[in-house]
């Protein structure tokens, strides 16, 4: 397991026979096949009146304390794009890359942040953190499955990737994966 940036370097290099990445770049060496796109919402404390119902508009972000992942991260790039699109500009107030350390600040009610709903699943389900989808603009990433373009892919790694993408399939239709 690793952050996009090194799973791509490690696919590339033949170090990994596959990667889920987030929006790969085109590439040559890269054969890239979209899984999912996903939103990403404003997370907060339970008492932060956030819903899965009412979109929050990034601009009222600016009056808000953000804990953010530090640049480059993916998640920090789109939203830093969509910041400057809409001529905001937001208080961050930590970045860290520890997904642990942003969902710590959140539950201690320091700051809001900013990712995909999966990976707080658990918490929004219990009501521990509450969320909500980003509008004007949405924000969201792509998941994809990349394998490489350059070497031949083994029947064992395309035996993963049926499975990967089945269960990937799976967690939509049922709605785990929000």
């Amino acid at each position: 397991m690793g952050y996009a940036g090194t799973l791509l370097r490690w696919l590339e290099s033949g170090e990994v026979d596959l990667a889920l990445l987030y929006g790969a770049e085109r590439s040559r060496e890269i054969q890239a096949t979209e899984l999912v796109e996903e939103a990403l919402w404003v997370i907060g404390p339970k008492g932060a009146n956030l819903k899965h119902d009412r979109p929050v508009p990034l601009p009222e972000l600016a009056a808000a304390k953000l804990v953010l992942p530090s640049a480059p991260h993916g998640i920090r790039t789109l939203v830093e794009h969509a910041c400057a699109t809409a001529k905001v500009t937001l208080d961050i107030a930590a970045e860290t890359n520890s997904l642990s350390v942003q969902r710590r600040l959140v539950l201690g009610g320091h700051a809001l942040t900013i990712l995909p709903p999966i990976a707080v699943a658990e918490d929004l389900k219990s009501g521990d953190l509450c969320g909500a989808p980003l509008c004007a603009p949405v924000i969201s990433r792509t998941i994809v499955l990349g394998l490489p373009a350059n070497r031949p892919i083994a029947r064992h790694v395309r035996c993963a990737v049926e499975i990967l993408s089945g269960e990937a399939e799976r967690a939509i239709v049922t709605g785990a994966w929000p």
